[in-house]
């Protein structure tokens, strides 16, 4: 108990560094980007969340918000018969995959960067550089996995394989507005502010944004995963005392 205490104050403290480096970062530079909030708070019931990016495009640049979520490893499979019934047949496991990916800018991606330096910086997800680390076949296209890896991310509101408009207001000042939605992976998100002009990128900044879990949620996710046998108790007992208290209610009826 004793160690898991300790990890939870490790965990609470990591957090606690990320947010004061980019607050840090934000007063030292000038920052030209706000957030509307630091950290996404997932409780019971949560269904999503928005948040605000706010700043000034300067007078002739270009302005491309980039929004990323931790990597992971993730292993995409395509179907095929197999003596006469469809099963998952050919697979390809793929590294750094990001978990969120949403880019919003003042014009489309192919009128602010050529398309070596989208490669060069992996603005996009065309251009996002994936690591393949098992394939059931070596003649297997890629191309058709990764889109079906990033068609899927599209469908779940967790990309955008276009840069979405950025619309400027007043006094060239910008809001861009990007949702979450409610299957959230939890861990530390970075957005990214770009200057671009004249095909080049003249300036970029880097916050970070943190998505954790708070409250019962938190703690009974925690006791699933280092105690499992604990948790799976605690489930037996709520289910009988369920049970047993609709037994009672039915009863006095």
């Amino acid at each position: 108990m004793l160690l898991n205490a300790n990890l939870i104050n490790l965990r609470f403290c990591f957090v606690i560094a990320i947010l004061w480096l980019g607050s840090l970062v934000a007063m030292c530079e000038g920052s030209p980007i706000t957030l509307s909030s630091e950290m996404i708070k997932i409780s019971s019931g949560f269904k999503g969340a928005k948040l605000t990016v706010s700043g000034t495009q300067e007078k002739g640049q270009d302005v491309l918000i980039v929004v990323r979520g931790p990597e992971e490893k993730r292993r995409i499979f395509r179907k095929g018969k197999v003596y006469g019934v469809w099963l998952n047949k050919n697979a390809i496991t793929f590294q750094r995959v990001p978990t969120f990916y949403k880019l919003m800018a003042t014009r489309p991606l192919a009128q602010l960067l050529s398309k070596n330096r989208l490669k060069h910086y992996q603005l996009g997800l065309k251009d996002h550089y994936f690591v393949i680390t098992e394939q059931s076949s070596p003649t297997l296209k890629v191309k058709d996995f990764k889109e079906a890896m990033i068609a899927e991310g599209v469908s779940k509101n967790i990309y955008t394989r276009a840069a979405m408009p950025l619309e400027m207001g007043k006094d060239s000042k910008f809001e861009a507005e990007i949702d979450f939605p409610s299957h959230l992976p939890r861990g530390v998100y970075w957005v990214e502010a770009f200057q671009i002009k004249d095909g080049k990128i003249v300036g970029a900044e880097t916050l970070p944004l943190v998505v954790d879990q708070i409250g019962i949620g938190a703690y009974l996710g925690k006791l699933s995963q280092d105690h499992a046998f604990l948790y799976a108790l605690l489930a037996i007992l709520m289910a009988i005392t369920a049970g047993w208290g609709a037994n009672v209610i039915f009863r006095r009826k």
